[in-house]
């Protein structure tokens, strides 16, 4: 099995030892003393363990002694990973820097080498040492915002030096060091590196926490992760990222863009709201969900299901689905009116009783009738016939008792025959950007959308949502959203972790 290890190096990274102790170097003597190493003969120096006691003094120079002993206790906190772990790298990528002393002191400018001597110890691959910075480049620059926090010439480098690595090593497991280095650089690296893993490659992550915070011993432990654990940074960037594509009704997009974070025991406090948004949107069972949203989850008429999804359709401009569930809505009220008519029969699915009892032209004793009786009759009650001349029977017939929907009338003698065409043409063709131009302008026409393309804000839509005795139709959409946004932005990082 091949597996590759991903490493971005760091100015601690390579160590002197001294009479057992480990020192860090000077920060604005890091280069010069790179550069002298660099010009030492291998047999000048030679790796240790990197040993748990650090020095509290820094070195600003080589020791005069020869071979001077140089240890590397992040990379050294791998390898016992490794070691505990039963792993084996095959391939390995060291990312570093080549700027040298006289553009930036703290250059550790010779560390990519040593650490790749280090790694090919104990039979380990030849790493591919890469640098992302040489000479006089930049990691960023603040007077261009493209390149305010990594330049993008760095960017493109460490990606392109990322591609290369895992389609040479062709890895079945990646391993990110994801702690230490330059952070933006170890940021970038983390977030390429899962953009770019191609299935069934698994990514793991290696964090080494600080040994001074979090070991008594001051001993340097490598932990393995499954799972990166999100940030700050990326918790508030995906809320507002979900809310942003809510409210321009992408429902289904929403879950897609926080999805890689619901794993995470904290995060999916909030990403479980968005998980039943997109269940609603889809039609997919909401028992399953942790999170209740009282407007979707408890029972309510059918009606208000369809009318939310035609506006929300709307809103991210999905016109083919604006369409088939706009003819959709008069049959969702239909069948909210007639279930206040009719009982399911006991073992059946489809057979009802019906009180009143329909009249007897509003009934056949075959299935789809030539006169479009609605009423089929069977052993023990009625099916209902699912023809659209059938539903205009039901609405404009049978509820005269006890009680007309005239509303619910004047919405289905608003979708003609054209409109209809419009839904059969989305529900089994492929339909043109034409034909979904043509299609706005009946809607329009029709007063079935407004000129702005909003859906629950037309007379016809909302006083036939009334009928049902549903409160504020045109505002269902904004309060689902409002009850969403109040549920994200008032989640705190971290909430509920351990």
């Amino acid at each position: 099995m091949n597996t590759l290890l991903v490493l971005s190096v760091g100015q601690a990274d390579v160590q002197i030892v001294v009479n057992g102790k480990r020192h860090a170097f000077v920060k604005n003597e890091t280069a010069k003393i790179h550069e002298a190493l660099a010009q030492l003969d291998p047999g000048a120096w030679t790796l240790v363990d990197s040993g748990r006691e650090k020095a509290k003094e820094e070195v600003s120079s080589l020791p005069a002694d020869r071979p001077i002993a140089l240890c590397t206790p992040r990379l050294d906190a791998v390898r016992r990973l490794a070691k505990d772990k039963g792993l084996t790298f095959t391939h390995a990528l060291i990312l570093g820097t080549q700027r040298g002393s006289q553009h930036d002191k703290q250059d550790p400018n010779h560390a990519g080498p040593i650490l790749a001597r280090r790694l090919k110890e104990d039979h380990g691959p030849d790493a591919w040492v890469k640098s992302y910075i040489t000479g006089d480049g930049k990691l960023d620059n603040a007077k261009e915002p493209k390149d305010a926090l990594v330049h993008r010439d760095v960017v493109k480098r460490v990606d392109e030096e990322i591609r290369m690595a895992m389609e040479t090593s062709c890895a079945e497991n990646i391993y990110v060091v994801a702690t230490g280095g330059i952070t933006p650089v170890t940021a970038l690296t983390v977030n390429i590196v899962r953009m770019r893993a191609k299935a069934p490659a698994k990514v793991m992550w290696i964090d080494i926490p600080d040994a001074a915070r979090s070991s008594g011993d001051h001993m340097d432990r490598a932990v393995l992760r499954a799972k990166i654990v999100p940030t700050p940074h990326a918790s508030f960037e995906a809320r507002k990222a979900a809310l942003d594509l809510i409210r321009e009704g992408h429902l289904i997009a929403a879950w897609g863009a926080v999805k890689h974070l619901h794993d995470d025991p904290s995060e999916s406090n909030w990403t479980s709201v968005i998980e039943l948004l997109y269940k609603w949107a889809s039609s997919l069972d909401l028992e399953t969900c942790r999170c209740k949203i009282p407007m979707l989850t408890d029972k309510h008429p059918r009606a208000i299901d369809a009318a939310m999804r035609v506006e929300f359709a709307l809103r991210a401009g999905d016109i083919p689905r604006a369409v088939h569930g706009t003819a959709a809505l008069v049959e969702a009220a239909m069948w909210d009116h007639l279930m206040k008519r009719a009982t399911l029969c006991r073992g059946k699915t489809d057979v009802y009783t019906l009180n009143p009892a329909p009249e007897k032209d509003l009934i056949t004793d075959k299935p789809y009738g030539n006169k479009f009786e609605p009423f089929v009759r069977v052993t023990g009650g009625y099916e209902v016939a699912h023809r659209a001349p059938s539903y205009r029977r039901i609405i404009n017939e049978y509820f005269k008792s006890p009680s007309a929907t005239p509303k619910l009338s004047a919405l289905e003698n608003a979708i003609s025959i054209d409109i209809r065409k419009l839904r059969n043409d989305v529900a089994h063709g492929i339909p043109t950007p034409e034909q979904m131009i043509a299609a706005t302008k009946k809607m329009q026409d029709a007063n079935l959308w407004s000129k702005q393309n909003g859906f629950l804000c037309q007379p016809l839509v909302r006083e036939a949502l009334k009928e049902l005795n549903v409160s504020d139709p045109e505002k269902l959409c904004d309060a689902l959203v409002a009850e969403v946004e109040q549920r994200l932005t008032g989640y705190v990082y971290g909430a509920g972790s351990t």
